[in-house]
C-alpha cells in the first residue's frame, strides 16, 4: 500500500513503482527469508503500486491475487502489468477493494503485505480476513514501516517535520498542515490520511492473540547501525514506541 499524496502526473507514480520494486530484495532481507513462491497460490495484501505481486508472478506464482483500495494504485499497478510485463497477466489480477470485505473461493498458500499494516484502518479486521483467507499450514509474510510514533512515522503526510514533531504537534495542526497537501475532502484526523497511530505494543498483541502461529517477529531488521541503536532503546518501558521503526514477521496458520 502506497499512501501520501499521490499526483496524477504518471512519472510520480512510475517513481514510487520502480522504488519499490527495486527495494524487493531488502525487504525480503529484512523478513528474514523469501518464500518459495513457485506454483502457490498468493494474496498480496495492501499491494499499493503492484511491485511486490510482480516480484512473487516473477518468482513462479501460480497465481497472485493483489488488493489495494486506492484506485490510484490499482489503475497504475494494472498499466504496468499490461506494459512491461504482458506475459504475467494471466497470473497476477489487481482489484480495487476493501480488504476487510474479501472473501476467497479457495484458500491462499502464501499471503503477502508490506508497507500496509501502519495504514490500515481496521488492522484486526484485517488480520482476521487473512486469517481466514489462509489455508492450514500456510504462511504470511508481513513487514511495515516507519510506525507512527518514530522519527518520521508521518510519512511527510503534513509536509516537511522534524523527527518525531507529529509526535508533540496537535493533530488539528496536524490536520490542517495535510489540508494543504490534499485534494480531496479535508482530514479531520490522522486516521483520515491513511495512518493509524498504532502502537509496537499494539500490534505485537495483536499478532500474539491471533490464530497464527509466530514463526519470527522482528523490529528494525536492517544493518543500519542506526537501526540497531534504536532497538536497543526500544527495550526500555515508556520509549519503545518512539524507537520502533518497523516490524517484520512470518506467521503461520497450524
Amino acid at each position: 500500500m502506497t499512501w501520501g499524496i499521490i499526483s496524477s502526473n504518471t512519472s510520480d507514480e512510475q517513481r514510487i513503482f520502480e522504488k519499490s520494486f527495486a527495494t524487493n530484495g531488502h525487504f525480503w532481507k529484512r523478513i528474514g527469508q523469501k518464500p518459495n513462491f513457485y506454483g502457490k497460490r498468493v494474496l498480496d495484501a495492501g499491494c499499493g503500486h503492484g511491485a511486490l505481486a510482480i516480484d512473487a508472478a516473477l518468482s513462479g506464482a501460480r497465481s497472485v491475487v493483489a488488493i489495494d483500495f486506492r484506485k490510484e494504485s490499482v489503475c497504475f499497478a494494472r498499466s504496468v502489468l499490461h506494459a512491461r510485463f504482458p506475459h504475467l497477466q494471466a497470473t497476477v489480477e489487481f482489484l480495487e477493494a476493501d480488504i476487510t470485505k474479501f472473501h476467497c473461493k479457495e484458500p491462499f498458500d502464501i499471503i503477502i503485505s508490506r508497507d500496509s499494516f501502519e495504514h490500515f484502518a481496521r488492522p484486526q479486521e484485517t488480520l482476521q480476513v487473512m486469517t481466514t483467507s489462509l489455508k492450514n499450514g500456510g504462511r504470511m509474510y508481513v513487514g511495515f514501516s516507519p510506525l507512527y510514533y518514530s522519527p518520521i512515522g508521518h510519512h511527510f503526510e503534513f509536509g516537511f517535520l522534524p523527527p518525531w514533531g507529529h509526535c508533540v504537534i496537535p493533530e488539528a495542526v496536524l490536520c490542517v498542515l495535510a489540508a494543504r497537501r490534499t485534494r480531496g475532502p479535508k482530514p479531520v484526523s490522522v486516521a483520515d490520511v491513511g495512518l493509524n497511530k498504532w502502537t509496537p505494543k499494539r500490534f505485537r498483541t495483536l499478532f500474539n492473540t491471533s490464530r497464527l502461529r509466530i514463526v519470527d517477529y522482528q523490529i528494525n531488521r536492517s544493518e543500519n547501525s542506526l537501526a540497531k541503536l534504536f532497538s536497543f532503546f526500544a527495550w526500555f518501558p515508556g520509549v519503545e514506541r518512539f524507537f520502533t521503526l518497523g516490524i517484520y514477521c512470518v506467521l503461520e496458520k497450524p
